[in-house]
């Protein structure tokens, strides 16, 4: 159970952001309604946060929000690093994925959670995330949710739960917008996966590498260069040599992604793909960015109430993120 807890409850600390090469699609037909504003979805991610502890006020138990970007720095390079300043300080983020097990092991959600006896805890879990998708195996059951992914496969989720009460309550058609959004996200992996699998990007990784060799690096692709990320290991003078290392080879990496045109490339194909997926998937991407426009009015009230209480450290008196 302790380790559900971790992966389930440290909602504030997943990864954000994206690298220059690989971030968000920031093209698509003119016709569409407009993305979310960075801070706008702060805002609807707090006041689903709230309406979530106020689902499990309810049920006796309680509930901390957690802010959306615990890391604001903690980015995703999904071709290649190819932030220069970025690589001097963070390397490939092991600073940050030690900063991330920190905030896990300190996060109120897990704690609290992992402090209540048995029964209690498993009562505390089916009202936050409804019954197991194990029970779910054999039938479709009436309470559950679900989603056909574009990469293949289902996800479920039980909609008789404070983690879909809350957003059902925000956007209205819960069955529409767990659709949509698991629709949409999964377009990530499949832009991804196309531009990887892209002649163009297949190129210009050979080039890449071959200043990486130039540099005394000699990787043949940037997947390979993420063993150096790995947080912990030995401390004291070891930690650092290894850190410098690591350093070394991420400023590398980003100086022979410029040089040898693989951030401009995959740049161009992510966003070559990401249009053409939207344009597939076009539904399902209306919909989720209306329902998120739809939604602000309720989440900008959610959270103004929410910011009206005292700062406290009683659970369920919570500050919204600015």
């Amino acid at each position: 159970m302790a380790a559900a807890v971790g992966l389930l409850m440290v909602t504030g600390c997943s990864a954000g952001g994206g690298g220059t090469a690989g971030a968000a699609p920031r093209a698509g037909p003119a016709d569409l309604p407009p993305q979310v504003t960075a801070g706008e979805a702060r805002v609807l991610w707090d006041a689903e946060q709230l309406l979530v502890r106020d689902c499990m006020a309810r049920h006796g138990f309680q509930y901390w929000v957690v802010p959306r970007d615990s890391i604001p720095e903690n980015r995703d390079f999904p071709y290649v690093v190819d932030d220069l300043g970025w690589a001097r300080r963070h390397g490939y983020g092991g600073d940050i994925l030690e900063r991330i097990d920190r905030l896990r092991d300190q996060n109120p959600n897990r704690r609290y959670l992992e402090g209540l006896p048995a029964q209690r805890r498993r009562a505390a879990f089916a009202a936050l995330y409804g019954e197991g998708p194990q029970s779910w195996a054999a039938t479709r059951r009436p309470d559950q949710l679900e989603a056909r992914l574009p990469t293949g496969g289902v996800v479920r989720r039980n909609a008789a739960s404070c983690t879909s009460e809350a957003p059902g309550r925000l956007y209205g058609d819960l069955a529409t917008w767990f659709r949509a959004t698991r629709v949409v996200q999964n377009l990530a992996d499949l832009r991804r996966a196309r531009v990887v699998q892209d002649p163009r990007f297949t190129a210009a990784v050979g080039a890449w590498s071959r200043c990486m060799r130039g540099r005394g690096h000699p990787y043949a692709h940037p997947r390979l260069t993420r063993a150096e990320s790995v947080a912990g290991g030995p401390a004291g003078p070891a930690a650092r040599k290894a850190r410098e290392k690591q350093i070394a080879t991420a400023v590398a990496e980003a100086i022979c992604a410029g040089e040898s045109g693989l951030s401009a490339v995959a740049r161009e194909l992510d966003e070559k793909y990401a249009r053409e997926l939207v344009a597939r998937y076009r539904p399902d991407v209306i919909a989720e960015r209306r329902m998120r426009r739809d939604a602000l009015p309720m989440a900008l009230r959610i959270t103004a109430a929410g910011r009206g209480h005292a700062p406290s450290s009683t659970p369920g008196i919570v500050r919204a993120t600015p």
